[in-house]
């Protein structure tokens, strides 16, 4: 699809969007977001692990009950494995999602969280905590790939950008929000409960996604792939038409999908674990290549130190007591969550490339200067 295309359909959308006056205060409007808003716990459990294991980290009794370091390769691997897992997770994650639907990547991948969870609150050994913390990374890409492509597919075309940089936003540093401060009220308590806790809350939102999960329509683009023709548009009608079977919305949502389907048909071929598509022409090639640079680039903010090595740095600047290390790291939970808010309501509205260099220099200005001053310290 060309420009000119994308343009004309852009016209076509907001023409639709026009005829159908779309109260977004009705009831299925509102459900819609309900149930948005509820595949977001998705991104909670990424969040909730992705920045448990820092506050862990920061807690005596873990260190004492291992006999591990704050520092040092095995804390590098403990930490190390989630991602691991994710990479090997992320591999079949794609075909389970679009094989068996977007509700039954949730559930499954819900489950594995569940059960990796299960394993590190109760692990008595070393090895046993690490092989949780795989088991939890390898169910977390089906959780995160999931749910997004749910969400930008059953979101009202004129709030989906903002739906999808919310889920990112809301999902993660609730997530986050929730494991940094549950750490820091579980610290004071003596013994192993003290990290043990924080890991049996991270099983009530998986549980609860596996369980009800199921309650929820499917996505519309995915029934359409599977020649549910009917209950696809059935879908459309009652959460963008408001029940109107005549709606211009959902006449040119269909067309939009059965045609991406289409094309997405001829370069496929039903054959989901073919990737040379990602390379196959210039245009797929320079959109990987694209897609790579945000990827690796992304990672190279500072953010991933930070949530997993923060009590660590703490000490660097004489910040040695547990509780304030917790505290310190609930606080940043705090600002990066203000800070990714501001950001989702620019999805739809800034331009992306000086969106994504302004966004790369803020975090490039602020941790040049500590860098500096920790090769150069000031003598005074």
């Amino acid at each position: 699809m060309d420009v000119k295309e994308v343009q004309v359909r852009s016209v076509e959308l907001t023409d639709a969007v026009a005829k159908d006056k779309p109260n977004y205060r009705s009831r299925s409007q509102v459900t819609l977001c309900v149930i948005i808003l509820f595949v977001t716990l998705n991104g909670c459990m990424n969040g909730y692990d992705g920045s448990v294991m820092s506050s862990i980290n920061a807690m005596d009794q873990f260190h004492e009950h291992y006999d591990v370091g704050r520092t040092g390769p095995t804390i590098g691997l403990v930490m190390a494995i989630y991602t691991a897992g994710q990479i090997c997770g992320s591999i079949f994650s794609a075909g389970v999602i679009d094989t068996f639907g977007r509700k039954y990547g949730m559930a499954v991948g819900s489950a594995f969280i569940i059960v990796g969870s299960i394993v590190q609150a109760t692990s008595q050994t070393l090895s046993a905590f690490i092989g949780g913390r795989f088991i939890v990374g390898f169910g977390v890409p089906m959780c995160t790939i999931a749910a997004p492509t749910y969400i930008v597919e059953m979101a009202y075309p004129t709030w989906r950008g903002l739906a999808g940089g919310l889920y990112n936003v809301l999902g993660w540093y609730i997530g986050s929000l929730t494991a940094t401060w549950t750490c820091y009220g579980t610290a004071n308590i003596p013994g192993d409960m003290s990290w043990r806790v924080p890991y049996i809350v991270q099983v009530v939102p998986a549980a609860v996604m596996s369980a009800t999960v199921w309650f929820i329509p499917e996505s519309p683009r995915w029934l359409f792939a599977k020649q549910k023709d009917d209950v696809a548009k059935s879908v459309l009608i009652k959460y963008h038409g408001n029940g109107n079977p005549d709606s211009a919305v959902v006449r040119l949502e269909c067309e939009e999908i059965k045609f991406s389907l289409e094309v997405e048909a001829e370069l496929t071929r039903g054959r989901w674990w073919d990737y040379k598509i990602l390379i196959k022409s210039r245009a797929n090639r320079y959109r990987m290549w694209i897609l790579v640079l945000i990827t690796v680039f992304s990672q190279f903010t500072g953010g991933a130190v930070i949530s997993y090595f923060l009590p660590s740095i703490l000490e660097t600047v004489g910040i040695t007591s547990s509780s304030q290390q917790l505290l310190m790291n609930a606080l940043n939970t705090v600002f990066s969550f203000c800070g990714g808010i501001v950001g989702a309501f620019f999805v739809d509205k800034a331009v992306a490339g000086p969106y994504c260099s302004g966004e790369s220099f803020y975090p490039a200005s602020c941790t040049s200067p500590s860098t500096f001053w920790q090769l150069f310290p000031v003598v005074t």
